[in-house]
């Protein structure tokens, strides 16, 4: 499912930040289903670009993540992790809940072959933030988040993000 959403990037322009929705059928192998019944990552979701994906359960998030790569790429692998060098991937691999994942698309982001996406991660950053102070705890499988200095466009889409996923509660 796709939606989309409006945020502001900077004073002189406006971006769009496109929302689709899914649910994770199982982990092992990785299979999800969208709105219409495709079982795949499709458009910007499975391509090279600046992304926050959030996995909820029944509207309580438990996760909250940013990629540029292909997001099928970026969960197989740590899926799969079984400790290999110290990392076992993500911790809700294991959950039996039926979970959402969300995956915001933020275009007019510039994205850099060898370069992290500053940007979402500290759009990630915000909502893990976000979460823990109205929440009052951490996400549940947040194992890390990488903090960088943010501005008011940031924390703006993070709040956007939280609002959506919190209206399922």
């Amino acid at each position: 499912m796709r939606e989309n959403s409006r945020w502001l990037s900077n004073a002189d322009r406006q971006s769009t930040m496109m929302r689709f929705s899914y649910q994770i059928i199982s982990t092992e192998p990785l299979r999800v289903r969208d709105i219409a019944g495709e079982e795949k990552f499709t458009g910007m979701v499975a391509q090279h670009c600046s992304k926050v994906y959030v996995v909820s359960d029944r509207g309580r998030i438990v996760y909250v993540g940013s990629s540029k790569q292909p997001l099928r790429n970026r969960l197989y692998g740590a899926l799969r992790s079984k400790g290999q060098s110290g990392y076992f991937g993500y911790a809700w691999k294991k959950s039996t809940a039926a979970l959402t994942l969300d995956v915001w698309v933020l275009d007019g982001v510039r994205v850099e072959k060898g370069k992290r996406c500053v940007t979402a991660e500290t759009v990630e950053a915000e909502v893990v933030f976000l979460i823990r102070e109205r929440d009052g705890n951490w996400p549940k499988h947040q194992t890390e988040i990488h903090f960088h200095p943010s501005e008011p466009r940031h924390r703006e889409i993070a709040a956007t993000i939280y609002e959506e996923i919190r209206k399922r509660a």
